[in-house]
């Protein structure tokens, strides 16, 4: 099975956006416990302020930022 950052820069189709990845990945891990629970939220989970769509989809469309202001915007939400 493809890890969670292979998968991502896969998704990609860019090895330059890897910086973003493995921020991506990193937050995701340490949002949800585990890499197997990062990767299945990744896949899985849509995410409503984003019309919808996965983490995935958006990052094969290149919106990687759009995903890591998502991720840091929830993380504060969850730190008050």
């Amino acid at each position: 099975m493809m890890g969670l950052r292979e998968k991502m820069l896969s998704d990609s189709g860019m090895p330059g956006l890897q910086p973003r990845v493995e921020e991506i990945a990193q937050t995701l891990c340490e949002w949800t416990g585990s890499e197997d629970q990062a990767y299945q939220w990744y896949v899985e989970h849509p995410i409503a302020s984003l019309w919808n769509k996965t983490a995935e989809q958006l990052v094969q469309e290149k919106d990687l930022v759009l995903v890591l202001d998502f991720l840091r915007s929830s993380d504060q939400l969850a730190q008050h």
